[in-house]
């Protein structure tokens, strides 16, 4: 099943709208990025476009815009929640629920309030490229949280694998059971692709455990992020002297999976 919230517009019903109170609400630290950095050291574009505030994504110089927002989205994420715990219940009541796979997921994150912003839209940064991923297997390790890398690509093959199914040559992605059951290593890097009219038609990034590195072209260059002292990911270093060598060794990387992507089509013989 799929849901549409918490998907704009933010308009939960009535009788939730006030289930967060918006000043009780505290923003990520990384909000500093827009209200007081105002995307200092970011690409000029992004600049540019939230200079004077923005509708899309929602850059607003009030705070307490932001707050409300993000008060309703909460609402409408607690909404979610209720109607996924109407099928547990039945699931239980009808004695299906321990030979159920359950996977919970999302096709990308959103601004939550990361980097005074909301929706999305601009940028491949941690809030937008990391997604949310629950995974329930019959028989298997129950509150458990895994920290390793992995990508989208890899649910297709897990759920091959628990059905019994073969898995093509074909299919991009690893089966997860190894990580879910084992705690086995996870991949080295994960990959992601924007393709958006503005500034160019592709964008990629690439996220390992240390570094996020985004890339647009020549003329504007990227976006250079080290986790280890900035998980929020505000201050660029792409073009930090002290971080050529790791730049380097990053795009190499990204330009190699981008590079080694095969189509479907090239897997046929005839």
């Amino acid at each position: 099943m799929t849901f549409q919230r918490p998907h704009s517009p933010i308009r939960p019903a009535r009788e939730y709208f006030d289930l967060y109170d918006p000043e009780e609400i505290e923003l990520p630290q990384s909000a500093t990025d827009y209200f007081e950095r105002r995307f200092a050291g970011k690409p000029q574009f992004m600049i540019d476009r939230l200079k004077n505030g923005c509708p899309y994504p929602l850059a607003n110089p009030d705070p307490r815009v932001l707050k409300r927002v993000l008060a309703s989205y909460y609402a409408l994420i607690t909404c979610i929640d209720m109607e996924i715990g109407r099928v547990i219940d039945w699931l239980k009541q009808h004695g299906d629920y321990e030979n159920t796979i359950m996977v919970f997921a999302a096709d990308h994150g959103d601004f939550a309030g990361e980097h005074g912003l909301f929706h999305k839209n601009f940028g491949i940064y941690e809030s937008i490229h990391r997604i949310p991923f629950l995974l329930r297997i019959p028989g298997g390790p129950q509150n458990e949280r895994r920290t390793q890398i992995i990508e989208s690509i890899d649910l297709y093959p897990t759920l091959c694998e628990l059905a019994g199914l073969g898995i093509a040559e074909c299919v991009e992605g690893r089966s997860l059971l190894p990580i879910v059951r084992d705690n086995a290593p996870g991949k080295d890097e994960a990959l992601a692709e924007w393709s958006w009219a503005v500034p160019v038609p592709r964008i990629n990034a690439l996220r390992t455990d240390r570094y996020r590195l985004v890339y647009y072209n020549h003329q504007i260059g990227g976006e250079l992020y080290d986790h280890d002292t900035d998980p929020g990911e505000v201050h660029n270093l792409w073009d930090a002297p002290r971080y050529a060598d790791a730049r380097t060794e990053l795009m190499e990387r990204l330009f190699y999976r981008v590079n080694a992507y095969r189509a479907p089509s090239e897997f046929r013989d005839d």
